[in-house]
């Protein structure tokens, strides 16, 4: 995911699925873990249909160092847009995925991925530094969901 302002980043995928079979795998957030190389464990943290307000539980490593972080849907367009904001100790964040029919390629879907990550505290100012960083993050979670989507 390229950084284009410092934290944000944006990156996108093609996967096998339809719109609506993408999007239902990707509202419910307990899949990054499947998916993502950064996240150690997933859980949602709440039962019945995924809507604005489901919380998620994720685990996120960062230079082997994993953290808590609770992931809470907070815009659903069904089934293009799905928005989330994630707070943990260190970093507070907004996940914005839109979905789009791949252009012929039959049941694929266009991922536009954007992750919007502000550091907390004392690790603020040192957003500058980790674009490179921040890029490889991004980069290495849509390779997965590729692989994941795609049945590699």
């Amino acid at each position: 995911m390229p950084v284009k302002k410092w934290g944000v980043i944006t990156d996108e995928a093609t996967v096998n699925g339809t719109v609506e079979q993408t999007f239902d795998f990707l509202a419910d957030f307990s899949t990054v873990a499947r998916w993502d190389p950064g996240v150690s464990k997933a859980s949602r943290l709440d039962d019945g249909e995924i809507k604005v307000g489901s919380r998620f539980s994720v685990t996120t490593v960062f230079n082997g160092k994993e953290s808590d972080m609770i992931y809470e849907v907070t815009e659903l367009e069904r089934p293009n847009k799905i928005v989330l904001s994630g707070d943990g100790p260190l970093v507070k964040g907004i996940d914005t995925i839109v979905l789009s029919p791949a252009t012929d390629k039959g049941d694929r879907t266009h991922v536009d991925y954007e992750a919007s990550l502000t550091l907390k505290g004392f690790y603020r100012p040192f957003a500058v530094f980790l674009s490179s960083t921040y890029n490889k993050i991004g980069r290495d979670a849509m390779e997965g969901l590729e692989k994941t989507l795609n049945g590699q």
